[in-house]
């Protein structure tokens, strides 16, 4: 990850609150730089969470 504000900072925010705050300082956010925050951002990326990720109350998956 690239130009989040600190942790310290941004302990409350929420990952769209984080983005605005890096838009502000950046200037606006490519697709690419908000799918990387939507997976892989440490606290509130896709990637991160612990949530079950495959059946009926996760994603969708096929063999």
């Amino acid at each position: 990850m690239q130009n989040y504000p600190s942790a310290a900072r941004t302990a409350t925010l929420s990952l769209s609150d984080e983005l605005a705050a890096r838009a502000r300082c950046d200037g606006p956010l490519g697709f690419a730089a908000f799918m990387e925050a939507a997976l892989y951002h440490p606290r509130h990326g896709y990637y991160a969470s612990t949530m079950r990720r495959i059946g009926r109350k996760g994603d969708f998956f096929t063999v």
